[in-house]
């Protein structure tokens, strides 16, 4: 598909639209994988020393974020019909690379942020966090195009999505730094008590922003695309 030009501001407002538009679909289908990451996240959030259950965590994380992730992008960029009408209730190869994919992105960045302490590591400690969060970044930003891809069956690669994003660095760093930072704004609020109905808020805002976040990035996807059938 050629690659076009990224209307932001238009992304953006999309963004919020397209959810609020299909509302009560997205209601319906990210009722359960949203309940779980609520259940999920108090439960976490009130346990110490977790140990090696951290990393089972991190990957039940990383499962249900799929399935919400997946849902949101389907629903925003094929529409209503594109997933059941509880969303996604069965798992399929679709899920699978979406989730290797997520990982594989996720250790690629732990290891580059690695390099670059190590390469940074005799300069001042703010120097070296810096870099780390540069290079985070900077690895989010050029793979974010592959998801929405996978999530709708578009050929894509890794090589792919770093190409795509070639010319709209500046953009996507908005769409997937910037946005979600000011969505999270509020969240301040809810770090100012440390009661279970602020732990709640926290959770369900923090969830809110992320289906805001993933509808933003479909958006970018299909400005960058121009693909015609995404409706």
């Amino acid at each position: 598909m050629p690659a076009g030009g990224l209307r932001l501001g238009f992304v953006l407002f999309a963004a919020f639209y397209s959810v609020w538009a299909l509302r009560t679909r997205f209601l319906r289908a990210l009722a359960w994988p949203l309940a779980a990451y609520v259940v999920f996240d108090l439960s976490m959030a009130y346990r110490s020393d977790l140990g090696l259950l951290n990393l089972l965590a991190t990957i039940v994380d990383c499962l249900i974020y799929t399935v919400v992730a997946v849902t949101t992008h389907r629903l925003v960029l094929l529409g209503r019909g594109s997933v059941g009408p509880w969303g996604l209730t069965r798992w399929t190869a679709r899920e699978s690379s979406f989730f290797l994919h997520w990982v594989l992105l996720l250790l690629l960045m732990i290891a580059s942020t690695s390099v670059v302490v190590l390469l940074l590591s005799l300069l001042p400690p703010f120097a070296m966090a810096a870099g780390a969060w540069v290079c985070l970044l900077f690895i989010a930003t050029r793979f974010s195009l592959l998801f929405p891809a996978i999530a709708v069956g578009d050929r894509t690669s890794l090589k792919l999505a770093w190409r795509l994003s070639a010319k709209h660095q500046w953009q996507l760093f908005v769409v997937v730094v910037a946005f979600p930072l000011l969505l999270g704004v509020p969240l301040l609020l809810t770090t100012l008590g440390a009661s279970i109905w602020n732990a709640l808020a926290f959770v369900l805002l923090s969830n809110l922003m992320v289906v805001f976040t993933i509808s933003a990035v479909s958006m970018a996807y299909r400005e960058v695309t121009q693909s015609p059938d995404k409706v």
